[in-house]
Parts: structure tokens; sequence; C-alpha cells
């Protein structure tokens, strides 16, 4: 019975990674659910999903000489601009600027697309 129940899980669960999607780099272009991100596109900003409301896929910060935080929770419902798109270490990532907000236009955003799209902090395309 133990065999049959291991068995059933293990077809089970290669069933449902064959299904899951990952994202692509084509060229300049990031392809994941419905979704295409590139540069000069415009990528809505929804609400964050730690516990206190901060981005937990969503960073800011030039990753350099100040590194990088997770976005704060008033930035919910902004626009980051992406001006770049690139994969690094099996994970595909938009790098871009947040749209009408004073003091942070300077500052890098860098958005890790497969996580802020399954955790919904950024809304899909349709």
């Amino acid at each position: 019975m133990k065999k049959i129940i291991l068995l059933l899980t293990l077809i089970t669960g290669t069933t449902f990674t064959a299904l899951a999607q990952t994202a692509k780099l084509e060229k300049d272009t990031v392809f994941y659910n419905n979704s295409k991100i590139y540069p000069k596109k415009e990528v809505q900003l929804l609400y964050g999903s730690n516990p206190n409301k901060d981005f937990a896929f969503i960073f800011i910060g030039n990753g350099w000489t100040t590194g990088i935080q997770p976005l704060s929770a008033n930035q919910s419902k902004g626009v980051v601009s992406v001006t770049k798109v690139y994969k690094m270490q099996g994970k595909c990532y938009a790098m871009g600027t947040l749209q009408n907000t004073i003091g942070l236009q300077a500052k890098r955003i860098i958005i890790n697309i497969e996580a802020a799209i399954d955790n919904k902090e950024i809304r899909e395309d349709h």
C-alpha cells in the first residue's frame, strides 16, 4: 500500500512539474504566463506579498554601493518603466525606474519576474 501511494505521489508530482511554466528570455523579451516584459514597457505594481505588505520580489537600490532592499508598501499601484531584462542564475529579471515618484526616480527597481507574477505583485498582461 505504501509503495502504491509513493508511486502515485511521484507520478502526480512529475505531471505537475511538467505543466509548470518557466520564464523564457528571447532576445530582449521575457515571456511568462501570458505576459511579455521588454524594455520601454510599463509594468503596473499591485501589492506586496510580505506580511507587512512590502514587496517580496521587487527591490529598490543600485545594487553596487548601497545594495538592494525590498520595495516599500507605499509604492503599491505605482508604475515601473522597464529599461532592461536579463537572466541571472536561472531566473529572469526586469530593471527599471518608478514613474511619478519624487525622490525615487533615480533609484533602480529590480523585479524577479516569475515570483512577482506568481505572487501577484505585478499585473499580468491579458
